[in-house]
């Protein structure tokens, strides 16, 4: 899908102006008004039509009376809303529930957002998380206390030192100009639950390179270009907490969609929304199909070793190499030392920790 998101988006029945490509095709008839939200008595039919749906959809502590408010209220702030299509609309809101997040649109949790789809030749809404969004998912995931992102612009003493040492020096100066032109780098901060910190940090090189990447060629890289850029390192540095995959699910679920909104033309960014079900299978079937390949060569190995034929030098060290004193102790007893039954405990604790999957369905935390 091409689109362009819009605080100048067109009306909803008429496209901006494209040079058409060669060979030119038809255009696709706008989208008729009564598939449109137009009206708020539409938009709130929509909402209660689909309350429940919502309610189920939302973590417990989150009421769906704030939801359906917080969705009227974007709309009103972002009249385009109401030019949107219904059933993106619906999908937008139910997004943000799934994710568990608001779509406030002003304290940076999420947002409602209108794209003009130049195929479709239509307005439509995509839900995108904003980094105070992420940063509280996080939270919730339970690896952090607390994360902070900053912006650094021209003029601010910032000098970031690594080593055995790590740390950010950043004395904020408020009356230097704070355009975008001025924005020099940002930074995340991560308070760890067990003690300790952790941080990253992104050049105005590396942030222009994301944009780069966007297929918005308008939408919040314009108009909110250092809270996208927050977002950015906030992305980026939570690669690297320690976050337990099965408390994340949200967590990993937001940050897929984001991508999928944001870099739409990328082949590599899933057209589906990563839901904590789906995280949860996919990490499932990692786990057998490991605990299976192990199964697959301790069996090949026993093999190999009731026909006198011990072969424990096919199995792959870590380093590529036999200790010295392995292979004096294979002369003398016919197998490397410790090899078969360090495999077979490996692959027994693989097997015990499926069969525990398999049991019960991991806590969803978030």
């Amino acid at each position: 899908m091409s689109k362009t998101a819009t605080t100048n988006a067109p009306d909803a029945v008429s496209a901006p102006v494209q040079t058409p490509a060669a060979p030119a095709r038809a255009a696709a008839a706008p989208a008729p008004r009564s598939s449109l939200v137009s009206t708020r008595e539409t938009l709130n039919g929509l909402l209660e039509a689909r309350r429940e749906k919502f309610s189920e959809a939302l973590p417990e502590h989150m009421p769906v009376e704030r939801l359906l408010l917080l969705t009227r209220l974007a709309a009103e702030r972002t009249p385009k809303l109401f030019q949107c299509t219904q059933e993106s609309v619906i999908t937008a809101v139910m997004t943000a529930a799934m994710l568990g997040l608001w779509p406030d649109g002003t304290l940076g949790s999420g947002y409602l957002v209108p794209y003009w789809n130049t195929e479709k030749r239509v307005l439509e809404c995509e839900f995108q998380p904003g980094y105070r969004g992420l940063i509280d998912l996080a939270r919730r995931a339970g690896a952090i206390t607390q994360m902070d992102a900053v912006a650094v612009f021209r003029g601010e003493p910032f000098k970031v030192f690594r080593g055995t040492d790590p740390k950010i020096v950043h004395e904020p100066v408020y009356d230097v100009s704070r355009g975008e032109a001025d924005l020099v780098a940002v930074y995340s901060v991560a308070w760890l639950v067990g003690g300790g910190s952790s941080f990253d940090v992104m050049s105005r090189q590396e942030i222009d390179a994301v944009r780069a990447r966007s297929s918005a060629k308008k939408g919040p890289w314009i108009t909110d270009f250092a809270e996208m850029s927050r977002k950015s390192v906030v992305k980026r540095h939570i690669k690297y907490l320690p976050l337990s995959p099965e408390r994340a699910s949200r967590l990993m679920a937001a940050i897929e969609h984001d991508n999928r909104v944001d870099y739409n033309a990328d082949p590599n960014v899933s057209a589906e929304l990563d839901t904590p079900e789906s995280i949860r299978q996919r990490m499932f079937d990692e786990t057998q199909a490991k605990a299976d390949a192990l199964a697959a060569q301790l069996k090949a190995q026993s093999a190999r070793e009731s026909e006198g034929d011990c072969t424990c030098a096919d199995i792959e060290m870590e380093d590529g190499a036999v200790p010295e004193a392995d292979t004096a102790f294979r002369s003398a007893h016919g197998h490397y030392p410790m090899c078969v039954v360090t495999l077979q405990a490996a692959g027994e604790d693989a097997a015990r920790a499926v069969r525990e999957s398999e049991a019960r369905a991991p806590a969803e935390a978030v």
